[in-house]
């Protein structure tokens, strides 16, 4: 970038792992206030609530048809399907409910337009503006806080709000906050600004509603409510907001501080441990080597037969998803055979001979 002559501004947001030690010459870092997560983030603002719920109906879908096999830990699951699972998640959110969470944060232009109505003007006193947007108010906190004059912060409100924009609804604002920096003091702009501004805490409200999400949503709720009709689920079901966005999430917990030492402290620490589990590994294997059972896997040869002995046979079974059992079958007898013969090799005649 910088042999391009090319320069970019990076928006941060307050996490401290994105603490920065050098100061970089073609990059500009804006920091984003705090808890401002759920209004400027996309992902924040849906998408990993769609991915979850995505995720969420297929695990009960699963349980769902596990009861029905008759399993008794229909919520068991592996650490790989769990991860396949989560693959189809993501890869199942629309691009549209991308666009409509990218529309709802309101950070591209142009233009860029508040979703709430502006209610009457009055220009009497200073009214409290009808927005919580953080955009707007990090607008007037620059005004209070740099050289930004009066016009600028006038054109920038203007520029981000558009038509929701009214003189009379923000000339009062940014005259108080004028009047409380004559002694070239911020803090106490700073301080009417945090009085007059309307505060509303961020949380699952803000997210944006998608019709991909509400069809999802609506799906969980009835596959719960199942489980709960089977004894599958005990006590009061959850909400939407607790099983996508469960509590567990926010804590992070004490760690405690045993590695006083550093880096240094904390490499010594996984060598002792990986000893430790080295040690333990070839005990257990000394133990049981006279107890190994024998293999059932199976092999490639032996899969696309088994496959296609099921292809077969599964159309005679009269059940909704044979078909689709079919079909599946195929494809990955199909995948079986790519792998086999990508795999195999050319016989030559001394190997045919034994020579």
């Amino acid at each position: 970038m910088r042999i391009q002559n090319r320069k970019i501004c990076l928006f941060v947001d307050n996490f401290s792992g994105h603490e920065i030690l050098y100061e970089p010459s073609n990059i500009q870092l804006e920091w984003f206030e705090p808890n401002l997560t759920p209004y400027v983030q996309p992902l924040d603002a849906g998408i990993i609530r769609c991915f979850k719920a995505h995720y969420r109906r297929a695990f009960c879908i699963r349980a769902l048809d596990r009861d029905d096999a008759g399993e008794q830990e229909i919520y068991k699951i592996s650490l790989l399907e769990a991860m396949l699972m989560a693959k189809e998640a993501w890869d199942s959110i629309e691009p549209t409910t991308i666009k409509h969470c990218w529309d709802h944060t309101a950070i591209q232009r142009p233009p860029i337009m508040l979703r709430i109505p502006a209610t009457s003007h009055n220009n009497s006193a200073v009214q409290t503006p009808p927005t919580t947007d953080p955009i707007t108010w990090q607008i007037i906190r620059d005004f209070a806080t740099t050289e930004m004059t009066l016009p600028d912060a006038e054109d920038a409100l203007k520029r981000h709000l558009g038509e929701n924009y009214h003189d009379d609804e923000w000339l009062p604002v940014l005259q108080t906050v004028m009047d409380a920096d004559e002694d070239g003091n911020s803090a106490s702009a700073l301080a009417v600004i945090d009085k007059i501004k309307p505060t509303k805490p961020p949380g699952p409200s803000h997210h944006a509603v998608t019709a991909q999400g509400q069809l999802l949503e609506s799906e969980i709720s009835d596959a719960m409510i199942k489980l709960k009709k089977r004894n599958r689920v005990h006590g009061e079901l959850l909400s939407m907001d607790e099983l996508l966005k469960p509590v567990e999430e926010d804590e992070v917990g004490e760690s405690p501080e045993i590695f006083e030492g550093g880096d240094e402290e904390i490499v010594a620490e996984v060598c002792r441990e990986h000893a430790r589990a080295e040690e333990h590994v070839a005990e257990a294997q000394s133990e049981s080597d006279d107890e190994q059972p024998a293999s059932t896997a199976l092999t490639r040869a032996e899969m696309m037969d088994l496959c296609e002995r099921l292809e077969t046979s599964c159309l005679d079974v009269d059940a909704e998803c044979a078909l689709d059992l079919k079909r599946s079958l195929c494809r990955f007898r199909a995948h079986l055979r790519k792998v086999e013969m990508a795999s195999a090799r050319q016989i030559t005649l001394n190997s045919l001979w034994g020579l």
